[in-house]
């Protein structure tokens, strides 16, 4: 799980353009440090702002919309994003995706509200209010997906299983611990 800083980070002011966003119910403060650190510095600059009723639909176009973006860009162009945990890597990952290294991106996450939990059974991705140890329903399969820390960059979500087959897996070990000893030898050799 990211340990993000309590503050926005400082910018690359050698950049050569920076392109600012601010995602779901950040507060603007971040948009406008970096806004002054940016205009002080003489780097030129340009803002995106998505509300919170958007995000869904914005999270889903970013893998169409970034890499255009990105082409159009020379070198030295960064991205610095405040914002909602879950739109937040969800454009690192896009920006990943269409070519950028970690070093050009600041990432400042406002709100651990909401996350993308992705299910591996049915490929699907349930955005919830939740965090790692919780269970959501998917919203493709229906499965109960305990949601576990192990979270992706290149895709910007977390994993969930299924509950249920952890639940299974624990009763059969369960008994199998309480079998015969002498199938336990013959299962362990």
């Amino acid at each position: 799980m990211p340990n993000w800083p309590s503050q926005p980070g400082d910018l690359d002011t050698a950049a050569t353009s920076y392109t600012l966003f601010s995602l779901g119910e950040a507060d603007n403060a971040a948009l406008r440090q970096w806004t002054r650190m940016l205009e002080d510095a003489g780097v030129p600059h340009d803002a995106v702002v998505v509300d919170t009723q958007y995000l869904a639909g914005w999270i889903a176009d970013l893998s169409r919309t970034m890499v255009p973006l990105a082409a159009g860009r020379r070198v030295g162009w960064r991205i610095a994003a405040a914002g909602e945990e879950t739109a937040v890597l969800a454009l690192a990952a896009a920006a990943r995706e269409a070519g950028l290294l970690d070093v050009e991106l600041t990432l400042f996450v406002t709100d651990t509200r909401r996350i993308r939990v992705y299910c591996p059974h049915c490929k699907s991705h349930t955005l919830a209010a939740a965090r790692p140890g919780s269970v959501v329903r998917c919203c493709g399969c229906a499965l109960d997906l305990e949601v576990h820390p192990h979270l992706s960059l290149h895709t910007g979500m977390y994993l969930g299983t299924d509950r249920a087959a952890r639940e299974r897996r624990r009763v059969r070990n369960s008994h199998a611990s309480e079998a015969a000893p002498e199938f336990q030898e013959a299962l362990h050799g």
